[in-house]
């Protein structure tokens, strides 16, 4: 696993029943953090100082680098791997005919195949994931 870029320190309204008063946003304030700051895992003072108890909270997130996306080929060979593993430790007598038997149940997974509405969610996910590390970035370059 990467180590994290940043952390994003955030004053959110803490119901989730009711609204801000005055028409306020549900995000108060938002502050990005390096990780070699030493602020990133002790809440920073100009966001400590906007919370309320009761009614604002701090909260927490980590920014981690957008992940990579694996070849099919890779994929295929990880997915094997995984469930030789996972066969040879629960039934290390019947390993070899039960991973042949998975394989023909589910060809496509084994073959590094992505059923199409997951990968449309992920890729949707990880789109987001990276919109939100290149606006924490720039924050940083200025």
């Amino acid at each position: 696993m990467t180590k994290p870029v940043g952390a994003v320190w955030r004053v959110i309204w803490s119901n989730p029943y009711t609204d801000p008063p005055g028409g306020e946003d549900r995000v108060r304030v938002e502050k990005f953090v390096p990780y070699d700051s030493p602020f990133y895992n002790h809440c920073p003072p100009e966001i400590e100082e906007k919370k309320e108890l009761g009614k604002w909270s701090v909260y927490w997130s980590a920014v981690m680098a957008p992940p990579r996306q694996l070849s099919e080929d890779t994929l295929k060979s990880v997915r094997r791997k995984r469930l030789q593993r996972r066969m040879e430790k629960k039934y290390p007598l019947f390993a070899d005919q039960l991973v042949e038997a998975e394989i023909e149940v589910k060809p496509d997974y084994y073959e590094g195949k992505t059923d199409p509405e997951i990968q449309a969610a992920k890729d949707k996910v990880i789109e987001l994931e990276k919109e939100r590390y290149y606006k924490y970035m720039e924050e940083v370059k200025s």
